[in-house]
């Protein structure tokens, strides 16, 4: 099994497109995802505390428009989901 430093060392460059150099102190955040339908109108609040200042609740046109603004391994989410074309 890797430790956290070679999976960082690996995974965070080639993901994010940013050197390892730049990143200072880095942390491994496991994450979960799901594709789901809500209610338009639900409140949605922002995780503020991470960065977050903004969420929303987006067609599939409308994440195909945003797709370019986001981190490669999001891009990569999106098209394991069908979404878009897998980064190479």
């Amino acid at each position: 099994m890797k430790t956290k430093d070679e999976i960082v060392a690996n995974w965070l460059p080639r993901y994010t497109g940013t050197a390892l150099k730049d990143f200072g102190k880095h942390i491994l955040k496991e994450s979960h995802w799901w594709r789901m339908a809500a209610p338009a109108d639900q409140k949605l609040t922002p995780q503020t505390e991470e960065g977050i200042h903004e969420i929303l609740w987006a067609s599939t046109e409308k994440v195909k428009a945003l797709a370019p603004l986001c981190y490669p391994s999001i891009r990569e989410l999106l098209g394991t989901a069908g979404l878009l074309n897998p980064v190479s």
